[in-house]
């Protein structure tokens, strides 16, 4: 008997509904019969009772039906692809002659209620943007340094002075700038080498930047609608401006200058 049965997405499945299915079902509540009608002694168990474990059930069941049985035992636990799993068991009935009971396949299918989650409906949303300076601010050890950045400061520039180069790698940017570039001798870096104070007296002068950085009395700035401009006159629709004032290292206001189409070099001049 063939019955037809419709996928939800509309492909129609052959079900075959085996004999062996019925001879089992008859096997399991007579027992095998002698050829007098009289239940097999070899199939009684210890008390005379009937035992369902007698090797003669193995007579009603190919190695084939039975790989079916495991088969769709198996219960996907998302291991092997749905779709896959079903290619696999019908590819293998095929090569046996006959098409197979696909019923014990669909109720293996994981459903909305089953807890197990096929497709991750929701992507993950992008970190808020004082997230984002949190985290770059941790990169470089600066967690404890005060900072003013307005994110509709940072959405009007970027739409304003479109570039290459975004706020995110900006930031990074200016930090390494200020830790490591001394170039300038009122920059942070010389500053701390030349002029060290307490309590930064580390032999590291990346350290001595990086704890003056961090102290209470120290500010920093995206430079824009607010801020003290830079002394040399960049313009912000070339660079992005970061301005700090580090008052436990020196009376200074220093600058940092990241090139948005990233043409030109990083870098940081001080001026009090």
């Amino acid at each position: 008997m063939t019955v037809q049965r419709t996928h939800p997405a509309g492909a129609v499945h052959q079900v075959s509904s085996m004999c062996v299915v019925l001879a089992c079902a008859v096997f399991l509540s007579c027992g095998p019969a002698s050829s007098d009608g009289a239940v097999s002694p070899s199939s009684m168990g210890p008390s005379g009772a009937y035992d369902a474990t007698s090797p003669t059930m193995d007579m009603f069941i190919t190695p084939t039906d039975r790989g079916l049985q495991d088969a769709a035992a198996h219960r996907f636990d998302g291991t092997i692809g749905i779709m896959d799993a079903m290619h696999t068991l019908t590819d293998a009935t095929q090569d046996a002659g006959h098409v197979a009971d696909m019923t014990a396949v669909v109720d293996a299918i994981p459903t909305v209620d089953s807890g197990m989650s096929v497709i991750d409906a929701e992507p993950a949303l992008p970190p808020a943007f004082d997230d984002r300076i949190a985290t770059i601010l941790d990169e470089y050890g600066l967690s404890m340094m005060r900072i003013r950045i307005a994110e509709w400061e940072v959405l009007g520039q970027q739409e304003r002075f479109p570039g290459v180069v975004d706020f995110d790698a900006a930031l990074r940017a200016a930090l390494e700038s200020f830790l490591l570039d001394g170039d300038d001798v009122e920059s942070p870096r010389s500053l701390a080498q030349d002029f060290p104070t307490e309590p930064c007296l580390m032999e590291d002068i990346t350290e001595r930047v990086r704890c003056h950085l961090n102290r209470p009395t120290s500010y920093f700035e995206l430079y824009g609608q607010e801020g003290f401009p830079p002394e040399n006159g960049e313009s912000i629709d070339r660079y992005w401006v970061f301005i700090l004032r580090a008052e436990s290292l020196s009376d200074h206001i220093q600058w940092a200058l990241v090139d948005r189409q990233g043409e030109g070099p990083t870098f940081n001049y001080g001026f009090n």
